[in-house]
């Protein structure tokens, strides 16, 4: 007998879609209020790839009327004001060399009645899709019916869906089937105990309602970089120094003990362009309160090309610099960086400069996205690690496997049996210390 729920589940899928690209579209209506969603359409050229503003630059709302574009690269200030330009916006930005400014209009009459007729044409076409998706499960079910299907079966399947799900269409499910978002709303966050570090206290340099990330990495906690920068933005130079002060010296006072003081969130945290004097900042302030304390950067080795970073990952107490594989293909399949000149001859050249220093990292997963295999765990990429382990000669080795939900929902855990194999493996081949979590 025909299960109901053949018919019933992609109908609701799509009913939800319907309501989520509604959402989505009305949120890229510029209807007189600075949304950062207005420049979710707009591509820039980045090293010959197409990518999202906010995959280039900070971008803020400082007011109401008011975009701020701050791109992290000198480059790409004209790159990103001729995509402006180009698009449907229709706002001519203002360059000054530091900010690009976007000033969103007041509304006239004549906008406002446009605004209402292309709101009422958008939710239309959700209509549709709703009426669409519902005639063609009634239509599945009537089939089913005759071929056999009970009607109370149906009658049933109908009712109870009813009462699991009274008021689907309030939930704004994201349009990206594979998004999970678990997002530190703060700047200074726990602190928390970390597999790896122990008692952490963390530094979130990212906003703390959005993601800023040079890589997409499938295995994210953070979610897909989809769900865009947010409005907070990066967090000043001075804001993090007055709120850490202000933690430490609380946890001090109760008695609280703390291990490590660790850069991480929602982001990657060498993208701040104030990271090296945060960073100095905070080994002032852990010398202060805390000075057992290490001070650790996780960073995903995407700017070990700026001296300035690299140099600041030399004062931190453990640099843990991210190799998730030695080959390239890999990388871009599973971490996904934003630069296509980002390859895996590039990054070890560049990690061996933290030889004897740097801890390297490394995300051990298996299982499939998009119809295509990931596997890092393969003797083709365990063999060209060991190789790329040996070059670096890294003062030791980080491996570990996924430990909270993914947003891409068909990666696998590394048994800790087989992770613990790998990491005595590439021990005894490298001399290497090797930290298994």
């Amino acid at each position: 007998m025909t299960d109901p729920k053949t018919y019933l589940d992609p109908a609701e899928e799509k009913m939800e879609m319907a309501v989520a690209y509604l959402d989505e579209s009305l949120s890229h209506i510029r209807a007189g209020k600075a949304n950062p969603k207005l420049l979710d359409g707009i591509r820039v050229d980045y090293y010959g790839s197409a990518a999202p503003i906010s995959n280039v630059a900070n971008v803020s709302v400082p007011d109401a009327r008011t975009i701020a574009i701050t791109p992290w690269e000198k480059s790409m200030f004209r790159e990103i004001e001729k995509a402006i330009i180009n698009s449907e916006l229709g706002i001519t930005p203002e360059n000054n060399g530091e900010v690009i400014r976007i000033s969103i209009p007041p509304l006239t009459e004549e906008r406002r009645k446009q605004l209402v007729k292309q709101s009422k044409a958008e939710a239309e076409q959700a209509k549709v899709s709703v009426r669409n998706a519902r005639r063609d499960a009634i239509e599945g079910l009537k089939k089913a019916i005759k071929q056999g299907m009970p009607e109370d079966v149906e009658k049933d399947a109908l009712q109870g869906r009813s009462a699991e799900r009274p008021c689907k269409g309030y939930d704004k499910p994201n349009i990206s089937t594979h998004m999970q978002t678990i997002l530190f709303h703060s700047t200074i966050f726990g602190p928390i105990h970390s597999r790896r570090l122990g008692s952490s206290l963390g530094v979130n340099l990212s906003p703390a309602d959005g993601k800023i990330c040079s890589f997409d990495c499938l295995y994210c906690e953070a979610g897909f970089n989809a769900q865009g920068p947010g409005t907070a933005g990066l967090p000043a130079k001075e804001e993090v120094a007055r709120l850490l002060r202000e933690k430490l010296a609380a946890m001090k006072e109760a008695g609280e003990m703390l291990d490590v003081i660790t850069f991480s969130g929602n982001g990657e945290p060498t993208l701040h362009p104030d990271f090296p004097a945060i960073l100095d900042d905070t080994l002032r302030l852990r010398s202060e309160f805390f000075p057992q304390a290490k001070v650790s950067v996780l960073c995903n080795s995407t700017r070990l090309d700026r001296p300035e970073v690299a140099e600041a990952l030399r004062r931190a107490d453990n640099n843990i610099v991210k190799l998730d594989s030695a080959i390239t293909a890999t990388i871009r399949l599973l971490d996904r960086p934003n630069s296509p000149a980002f390859t895996a001859e590039k990054v070890i050249g560049e990690l061996k400069q933290f030889a004897g220093t740097g801890i390297v990292q490394t995300m051990m997963l298996r299982g499939s996205f998009e119809g295509q295999a990931v596997d890092n765990t393969t003797e083709t990429e365990i063999k060209a690690l060991i190789e790329a382990y040996r070059a670096i000669a890294p003062r030791e080795i980080m491996l570990y496997s996924i430990d909270r939900p993914t947003p891409a929902t068909q990666l696998e855990k590394i048994p800790a049996e087989e992770l613990r194999a790998i990491g005595a493996r590439i021990q005894a081949e490298t001399g290497i210390t090797v930290q298994v979590n």
